[in-house]
């Protein structure tokens, strides 16, 4: 089986105009079966729920530390950082 290659991206907050570092991915290589054409594809990286938002969902996007962006951004940090 081939492993797919994503690419890590950090989505923005909506409040404050500050960015909160959520570990997400995209790879835009994915090819529509049909019709052959391209499809972008994201997906947020979610962990069991934090006692703030237990109450609302049971998961939530993991949320990067300053000092990991960097890393995850680059692609160096690998699935450990998520763990």
């Amino acid at each position: 089986m081939r492993r797919k290659v994503c690419s890590p991206v950090m989505k923005p907050r909506c409040d404050a105009g500050r960015a909160t570092p959520a570990a997400v991915a995209w790879q835009p290589a994915l090819k529509n079966p049909e019709t052959g054409e391209p499809v972008i594809s994201c997906t947020i990286i979610v962990t069991d729920a934090n006692e703030l938002t237990r109450p609302i969902h049971d998961r939530m996007p993991v949320i990067l530390d300053k000092v990991d962006i960097g890393r995850w951004l680059s692609g160096d940090a690998g699935i450990g950082l998520l763990v």
